[in-house]
């Protein structure tokens, strides 16, 4: 029996499987499309948004990308140090 004529039988036997393994399939696609959109909109607005000088943009590397984030400036490098007489 050839591979062919059992990936045949196999797509016969199995077509309710398929349309489940391709329903998964479209829908992680669409739900990754979804989170790389989301991310570009959100790093804009955060470059648009961050702008006073008391906070300052990190970024944050993902799996999806580079992720920026508003932080205020005393919370990324700590409280100043008190002023000795």
């Amino acid at each position: 029996m050839k591979i062919t004529d059992r990936f045949a039988d196999f797509i016969v036997d199995n077509a309710s499987l398929i349309q489940s393994y391709t329903a998964v399939a479209i829908g992680t696609g669409l739900g990754i499309l979804g989170c790389v959109l989301l991310n570009s909109h959100i790093n804009a607005r955060v470059l648009k948004t961050c702008t006073s000088r008391l906070y300052e943009v990190v970024q944050i590397q993902t799996g999806i990308g580079t992720i920026y984030g508003c932080v205020s400036r005393s919370v990324h490098r700590g409280p100043t140090p008190a002023l000795k007489p």
